[in-house]
């Protein structure tokens, strides 16, 4: 029951977080959120340092409580094999480098491509990782196949060199601001917010498979 009301808190503290983030990216932009061509950090205002604030607050939160979700099913539940403590690490850095997604703006491109990347290769991982041990340990069926066909898929992309050109993005930088050049569709916006949402869904699997 605990892991389940953890579950629950962790989500909640990242829907109330997108809620706020769409709130002041509308307010300062007087336009809503597009999640196909704007990125994650843009969601923190640029005027306002309260909203700002409580924005990452939100967000923090919400890390804090991912990495205490995994820490618990870690300790009450141990598994002293290698590959489910070497799951339970990448869970661990895919939550930290969430939190670099929402706040490491286009002025530092390289340093957000990296973390961007390293979510993506650490969240196919975590699914191929899943899927092993929901066979090894005889856990519901539906994890098994969720995991693997996800990590399956999320591995083919990192290896299609035809995608390559699809990730890249012109910026034009000044002393006081950037301009990011995007088509109303940007692949690099929709993968990273597609392996937001991944990572809060292997999470979720990861903690199924222990209620």
């Amino acid at each position: 029951m605990t892991e389940l009301v953890i579950l629950i808190l962790v989500i909640t503290s990242f829907l109330i977080s997108m809620i706020i983030g769409n709130y002041m990216y509308k307010i300062e932009n007087k336009k809503v959120f597009n999640y196909l061509n704007t990125f994650p950090f843009e969601m923190e205002s640029k005027k306002n340092n309260g909203f700002t604030l409580l924005f990452r607050i939100l967000l923090g939160l919400f890390i804090v409580l991912t990495c205490i979700d995994i820490l618990y099913l870690f300790i009450f539940h141990f598994d002293s094999a290698l590959n489910t403590r070497f799951l339970g690490g990448v869970l661990l850095l895919d939550a930290l480098l969430l939190f670099g997604l929402f706040i490491i703006n286009g002025r530092l491109y390289k340093g957000h491509i990296f973390v961007s990347s390293s979510i993506f290769v650490l969240t196919s991982i975590g699914y191929l990782m899943l899927g092993y041990i929901s066979i090894v340990n005889e856990k519901p069926l539906y994890v098994t196949i969720i995991s693997f066909v996800v990590g399956s898929l999320l591995l083919i992309v990192i290896f299609l060199p035809l995608l390559k050109e699809g990730f890249k993005l012109e910026v034009e930088s000044s002393e006081e601001n950037y301009i990011t050049s995007r088509k109303k569709f940007n692949l690099l916006v929709f993968n990273e917010w597609i392996n937001i949402v991944l990572v809060i869904i292997l999470l979720i699997l990861y903690t199924t498979i222990y209620l």
